[in-house]
């Protein structure tokens, strides 16, 4: 029997023998308990299929000893025992080695991460915007897909945008197509654009399941990005447990793309800090998050978005757009934060003490009437050290203290 020549595929790999044996492996997996290593496999030769797409256990002498009886009975004129064993062989030792060893040398040109749209999306890494329902989540996706699509340049909403157009493949687990379509078309109109194609697939089963067609769908429309609404679902299983994520990110790897996740928010109080819902792996995994908080007025929404996780940069400050609705339009244009009194208390304390003493000096004890959620011991910690910074001046003695800007000439 000659010696298979094997190329690795989204998932799995190829086997294929000069005898015109080809054997496709896919949905590999590597059990953590005992290290088996089990997947899906059909077999061809160059005019048909011999054997059905099965599941079987590779590390098992029982099951390919029942496949190799199963296919000699059938095709005898194949030494199906030898095809088998180095397949089996073959598949274990490559599954298992991983990754080859790479020499990372300080002498090259190496450029820091590039962003696909600033600062919200990095090129080639995960990217999570997650908040609670009617947040505005899927909204704001989609703003950012027409922007890489356009591509957007000189945008009212301060995006930094690729040079060239890039195509997003939009994965949508919860809601379906007329509605998706819908709100696309009512965001390029809102922007003033009258045509614009997304391509759009709806998923059932969870991203490791369905990796391989996902990978054929992003080859046919040249996708060299997902978005992936939303995590729950695409993820699968129990999301509280480690299996979860771990799954769900394994098969994102192998798209080898950039990729932007909608998730929801986790059930922390309303003071505390939320999180993605579910493991904390999925934060730990993901590049880079943008916490997502809405305030409704009317038929405008109010969107901040929080940088909560930033891997290769400093965090930013938050930012908050307006999202104005009607049947044909979404409109959405960029708004000062502070303006918006439901997102002020979720500003830094800095902030929010700069803000309280741009309209003149205030005594502390008015200072900490505004800012009557912040415990004081945190309240005038943050006060002497804006001071010492000098973001703020102390003005008066006892009694008489009150705290002021510094004059700055414009």
């Amino acid at each position: 029997m000659s010696k298979p020549v094997i190329s690795q595929t989204i998932g799995g790999y190829e086997f294929r023998w000069k005898e015109g044996i080809y054997i496709r492996v896919s949905r590999l997996r590597v059990q953590n308990s005992d290290g088996q290593v089990k997947g899906e496999i059909i077999i061809k030769n160059e005019k048909s299929t011999l054997y059905p797409q099965t599941y079987i256990n590779f590390s098992a002498d029982r099951t390919r000893n029942t496949l190799v009886k199963s296919l000699s009975s059938r095709y005898s004129e194949h030494d199906w025992q030898g095809i088998i064993d180095q397949l089996s062989y073959h598949l274990q030792e490559k599954t298992r080695e991983g990754e080859p060893i790479i020499e990372l040398d300080t002498t090259e040109d190496i450029k820091p991460p590039k962003y696909l749209i600033y600062p919200f999306i990095i090129a080639n890494q995960p990217n999570v915007i997650f908040g609670p329902p009617e947040s505005g989540k899927t909204q704001i996706a989609m703003t950012l897909c027409v922007a890489m699509i356009l591509p957007w340049t000189n945008n009212p909403l301060n995006l930094g945008v690729p040079s060239e157009s890039c195509v997003p493949l939009w994965l949508d687990y919860e809601a379906d197509k007329d509605t998706t379509h819908w709100n696309f078309k009512r965001i390029a109109s809102g922007i003033g654009v009258e045509y614009l194609s997304l391509p759009y697939r709806r998923c059932r089963a969870p991203l490791a399941d369905d990796i391989e067609q996902i990978a054929g769908h992003m080859d046919k429309v040249k996708a060299n990005c997902v978005v992936i609404d939303s995590l729950a679902k695409a993820a699968g299983g129990d999301l509280d447990k480690s299996e979860s994520p771990s799954r769900f990110f394994a098969a994102l790897d192998q798209l080898r793309c950039t990729s932007l996740i909608i998730a929801h928010t986790s059930k922390g109080s309303d003071g505390g800090r939320k999180s993605i819902y579910g493991s904390t792996l999925f934060e730990a995994y993901s590049r880079s998050i943008w916490e997502i908080k809405a305030s409704h007025e009317g038929e405008t929404l109010y969107v901040g978005l929080w940088d909560n996780k930033a891997n290769f940069r400093r965090k930013l400050e938050p930012v908050a757009y307006t999202l104005s609705y009607d049947d044909e339009h979404i409109f959405i244009n960029i708004e000062d934060i502070k303006t918006v009194d439901d997102f002020m208390k979720h500003l830094s304390v800095n902030s929010r003490i700069a803000e309280a003493l741009k309209d003149g000096s205030k005594s502390p004890a008015e200072l900490k009437e505004i800012l009557s959620d912040v415990p004081g011991a945190t309240f005038y910690a943050e006060l002497a050290r804006m001071v010492k910074k000098n973001k703020i001046i102390k003005m008066g003695v006892g009694r008489d203290i009150s705290y002021g800007l510094p004059y700055q000439e414009k």
